[in-house]
């Protein structure tokens, strides 16, 4: 049994809740990478030159 028929909760009201765990899931990732440079597959960094932000 899953959460929806053990908690007797429709799946159309966990949407927004599985909605935002995507959506904290993915700032995560995003403050990560910013924390971390990215890196290629034989683990050497990736150094990016002349960006602008």
């Amino acid at each position: 049994m899953d959460e929806t028929t053990s908690l007797n909760i429709s799946p159309y009201l966990l949407r927004p809740i599985r909605k935002l765990e995507d959506v904290l899931a993915k700032r995560e990732e995003d403050q990560l990478r910013k924390i971390r440079p990215p890196m290629t597959a034989n683990n050497r960094f990736v150094l990016i030159l002349g960006g602008k932000r």
